[in-house]
């Protein structure tokens, strides 16, 4: 009878030892297929302006950004590492773009080449400065004289921005995710 009742416990042990293995196992696949889809989600398509669909980071954090209304970025608390100065200088918040470097007027795809962005967006529909930035990083045209609250929620957008409940419609932006 002991060692029925022995037999009966050194299985159970297996048994449970098995059981835990199993389970380990499948976490980790799991986990794979967690991490395969985070990694894979780093980037997203969109559609600019002109409709070039135009594979983009999903949080870019070297953004170039050459064209009216440089404003609308600091509106979403956003920072460039280059803008055209045209259209930074001379403005009451003209202090917080002291670290953008002026990527000139018309762009200067040197410069910006030199910057390492990991995403242009700009306000021209000239196809060949589309073209030559398009090949340094993924590149956006953005309607820059589109209507306020339209710009505010697209800069949102492509930026990864989404709006915060609030009273004030399209002014209070935050990072989502």
């Amino acid at each position: 009878m002991k060692k029925l009742k022995r037999h009966m416990l050194i299985y159970s042990l297996l048994l449970l030892v098995s059981i835990i293995l199993a389970a380990c196992g499948s976490t980790n696949e799991e986990t794979k297929k967690e991490e395969t889809t985070t990694s894979a989600s780093t980037t997203r398509v969109y559609k600019d302006y002109l409709g070039h669909e135009v594979e983009i980071p999903v949080d870019p954090e070297r953004v170039v950004y050459h064209g009216e209304g440089y404003g609308d970025l600091l509106a979403l608390n956003i920072k460039t590492v280059g803008a055209g100065f045209s259209w930074i200088t001379n403005y009451a918040w003209e202090d917080r773009v002291k670290d953008v470097e002026d990527v000139g007027f018309p762009i200067n795809v040197e410069k910006t080449l030199s910057l390492k962005p990991d995403l242009i967006i700009i306000g021209t529909s000239d196809e060949k400065t589309y073209s030559q930035l398009s090949k340094i990083a993924p590149t956006i045209v953005f309607d820059t004289f589109a209507p306020l609250n339209q710009r505010l929620t697209e800069l949102g957008d492509i930026l990864n921005k989404k709006r915060r409940s609030s009273s004030m419609d399209g002014c209070l932006y935050r990072k989502s995710g």
